[in-house]
């Protein structure tokens, strides 16, 4: 998972997660635009993700 800050006009921050196969390719699994980099912003995130995903009971 990685943040980056996006340095145009608008702003905000693009938070990623991405995979790695047994081939060490990388491939992308998730990504959103926030307002603020915080623990609230990651939160959503992996919620989201893990809702998007199927995953439950963790």
């Amino acid at each position: 998972m990685h943040g980056c800050h996006i340095k145009t006009k608008t702003g905000g921050i693009l938070l990623t997660d991405v995979g790695i196969d047994s081939n060490e390719c990388i491939y992308p699994i998730a990504m959103a635009v926030v307002e603020v980099d915080c623990k609230d912003s990651w939160k959503w995130f992996l919620n989201t993700l893990k809702d998007d995903l199927g995953i439950h009971n963790t």
